[in-house]
C-alpha cells in the first residue's frame, strides 16, 4: 500500500515531481537559504516558466516539502504505534526513526526550518507539532493503562517536557556541544524517552 506522502505526489503533474524531488534533495543536502530556484530547475532540467506554473516561489516549494516530511514522519510513527511490539519497543523504533529521520534531512535543512524568520515555514512546523502532541498524548495515556509508563507521572507533564526538549534542540548553546544535530537528537531522545518507563520495561 501506498502511504499518503506518495499518493499525495503521484497525484500531481510529472513537472510538479521533478521539482519537487530535486528541490527536497538539494534542500536536504544544503538547507533552504542556500539553494536557488536557478539551481532547482538546473537539477530538475527544466525551466523557470515551468517552476513558477507550479509554485508561487521558493517559500511556497520549501512550505510543500516540509508538509510532505511531516506526514511521512506521521504515517510511519502510526505503523509503529500500531504494531504488535511492546511499549519498550515502540520507543526503541521511534527513536531510530527520529534519528534517520534528522539523518536524511540534514543539519542545514532542519536548522534553516527551526531559525527561519519566515512565518509560513514555522507555521507549518507549529501546526504540525500540535497535531502530533494531540495524538501522541493519546498513545501515551494507552501506555500508562497498560502498565508501561510510570503511573505517577501525569501524561501532561510528559508533553510539557517534550515541549522544552523541543525547544532545548535549537538552543545553540546544546547544539554547540555535538558534532550533528543527529547526535544531539539521539541522546536527548534516549534521555527523556527510557527515563518515563517503569523500571521494569526500561531497558
Amino acid at each position: 500500500m501506498k502511504s499518503e506522502s506518495i499518493t499525495y505526489l503521484d497525484s500531481k503533474s510529472k513537472s510538479y515531481q521533478l521539482i519537487f524531488e530535486a528541490a527536497r534533495e538539494l534542500m536536504y543536502r544544503h538547507g533552504i537559504r542556500r539553494i536557488t530556484v536557478d539551481e532547482i530547475c538546473e537539477a530538475a532540467k527544466l525551466s523557470k516558466m515551468t517552476f513558477y506554473r507550479n509554485f508561487e516561489n521558493k517559500t511556497e516549494l520549501a512550505v510543500r516539502i516540509m508538509e510532505d516530511m511531516f506526514q511521512r514522519g506521521r504515517t510511519a510513527y502510526r505503523e509503529i504505534m500500531h504494531s504488535e511490539v511492546p511499549f519498550p519497543e515502540k520507543i526503541r523504533l521511534l527513536i531510530e526513526l527520529n534519528r534517520n529521520e534528522i539523518h536524511t534531512m540534514g543539519d542545514e535543512f532542519i536548522k534553516d526550518i527551526y531559525q527561519s524568520g519566515d512565518g509560513s515555514l514555522r507555521k507549518v512546523m507549529e501546526t504540525h507539532r500540535q497535531e502530533f502532541m494531540t495524538e501522541y498524548a493519546g498513545d501515551l495515556l494507552a501506555a500508562q493503562k497498560e502498565g508501561w509508563i510510570r503511573p505517577g507521572i501525569r501524561i501532561e507533564l510528559i508533553l510539557a517536557m517534550l515541549d522544552t526538549l523541543h525547544q532545548k534542540m535549537q538552543d545553540p548553546a546544546i547544539m554547540n556541544m555535538y558534532d550533528s544535530l543527529e547526535e544531539m537528537a539521539l541522546e536527548l531522545t534516549n534521555f527523556f524517552f527510557y527515563g518515563i518507563l517503569t523500571p521494569e520495561t526500561a531497558p
